[in-house]
């Protein structure tokens, strides 16, 4: 995976104007430390995994833990808002959800659950059983079918890697969980924020990166390399990438995916998966298992798809060719650097050219020659159509060298012209392509099934003649209309 892995580890561009800001930010990011409770596992997370018959304990244990309360569960409460219930959490502490979990858990309740499924469990007694055995029972309790059908991606029945996701921002993800959770009655409108923010902690935190962009879009290059530092950052320090800026974890990829290559290559190559299924090169596997050659496939896509993007923008700087420059490049090389090759003293010689035009008589002297005093920069440009005389000492001695200057500047406009012409057809073509690419699905395929009309606002005023009318445009932008008629 050389190839491949080479293309996704510099995952930051930076000028020089941009180091001091680069190092500022680093600075902050080694300052940045996980959370108390790591990612919010607990005894899942344990180097020895809790089995699905004790995860099934836990559950029970659960169970009895409630029968045992005061309190009589409401339809919409669930374990999480039960031990919310004794010193329930200000709306300033909430919209801490990290902090809130750890008070939450250090709380009476929060120890008392830990201990019920620790002594159900039969489990050994250390200075943070109690803990991971009650974030254990609060994660079970939110997701209690991954026991026995866990599936990556794939979190309380909330599909993470959902279609309605692709080419949506990333941000928008949280929302949407904590919306299903209170939709299937998980948790309430009240706790659902904590419920989304503690299972996205344990699966994705990717989506609790704070201040993402809006243009870091599902299945784009830039969600890729979020994805895959995150993914290197989180598995050498839990809890950390949520406690974390967009922009420390771009920062701090390079150096992230230096500490275990063995992670860094399986964060690619599950994020290439997911990558290769946003754009449709492979279909989804609730297994997970793809083929070598699935995925050599994906990785040769993937690396077509960088180089598309490094060498757009130079195709798009592409400048079209000026034919005075090539002439005066041309004749640098012949005459040197201070010849003088703009002054106005080269004139048509008309005894040479009357012998050639005289066959066409009559011809309007008008157009038989070039008319008045020339630069040498002219009659370069002009490739040798005319034969000349000078009264200038300096020009006069090379009079014959530029009667048979021939620096073919058409030709070599020509070619440059349409070399330049095709790169920014190609940038042009392959820019679209991109933009498309980072469509939501719906509108990737009305683009690409549907009929697409072209529109321009214009104003057209019509006189009293037949023929006096005026047309003004009234907006240069073009609008398509694609599909079930989106805009």
């Amino acid at each position: 995976m050389s190839e491949f892995e080479s293309s996704t580890s510099n995952v930051v561009s930076v000028t020089d104007s941009d180091t001091n800001n680069i190092d500022s930010i680093k600075r902050e990011a080694e300052k940045v430390l996980p959370c108390a409770l790591a990612d919010f596992a607990g005894a899942l997370s344990w180097q020895i995994p809790l089995s699905v018959e004790q995860k099934k304990q836990v559950l029970e244990a659960v169970r009895l833990f409630i029968a045992g309360l005061d309190d009589t569960p409401q339809p919409d409460q669930g374990l999480l808002e039960l031990m919310n219930i004794e010193q329930p959490l200000a709306a300033d502490a909430l919209r801490d959800p990290a902090r809130a979990l750890e008070t939450l858990i250090a709380g009476t309740r929060g120890q008392a659950l830990g201990l019920a499924v620790q002594t159900h469990l039969k489990g050994f007694a250390s200075d943070v059983s109690v803990n991971d055995y009650a974030l254990a029972a609060l994660q079970l309790d939110l997701d209690p079918q991954s026991i026995e059908n866990h599936q990556r991606n794939n979190v309380a029945g909330f599909d993470l890697d959902s279609k309605q996701h692709w080419g949506e921002p990333v941000a928008a993800v949280f929302n949407k969980l904590r919306e299903h959770l209170i939709k299937d009655r998980v948790c309430n409108s009240e706790m659902a924020g904590l419920g989304a923010y503690l299972l996205l902690a344990r699966h994705a935190p990717l989506f609790l990166i704070k201040d993402l962009p809006t243009a870091v879009k599902y299945g784009g290059p830039a969600w890729f390399n979020l994805s895959v530092a995150a993914a290197t950052i989180e598995a050498e320090s839990p809890g950390k990438v949520a406690k974390m800026k967009f922009a420390q974890v771009m920062v701090c990829a390079e150096s992230a995916a230096l500490i275990d290559p063995a992670v860094t290559q399986y964060a690619q190559t599950v994020t290439l998966i997911d990558w290769g299924v946003v754009h449709g090169l492979v279909e989804r596997k609730n297994d997970g298992h793809y083929t070598p050659a699935e995925l050599d496939v994906l990785k040769t896509r993937f690396n077509e798809a960088l180089a598309d993007r490094l060498n757009t923008p130079i195709l798009l700087s592409s400048v079209f060719p000026i034919r005075k420059e090539i002439a005066r490049a041309g004749l640098k090389k012949e005459f040197g650097e201070n010849y003088p090759i703009e002054e106005h003293v080269l004139e048509w010689d008309r005894s040479v050219g009357a012998k050639i035009v005289g066959a066409l008589s009559p011809v309007p002297s008008a157009i038989q020659g070039p008319v008045g005093m020339h630069t040498l920069l002219d009659v370069a440009m002009m490739d040798g159509t005319y034969k000349w005389k000078t009264i200038h000492p300096l020009v006069k001695y090379r009079i014959h060298d530029i009667n048979e200057l021939d620096l073919r500047v058409r030709r070599i406009f020509n070619r440059e012209f349409e070399t330049t012409l095709n790169h920014l057809k190609e940038g042009t073509r392959l820019t679209i392509r991109h933009l498309i690419s980072e469509l939501p699905l719906e509108d990737r395929e009305n683009i690409e099934y549907g009929k697409i009309d072209f529109y321009q606002d214009k104003t057209i005023k019509a006189g009293l003649q037949f023929h006096d009318k005026f047309v003004r445009a009234g907006n240069q932008n073009l609008t398509t209309e694609s599909g079930a008629g989106h805009r």
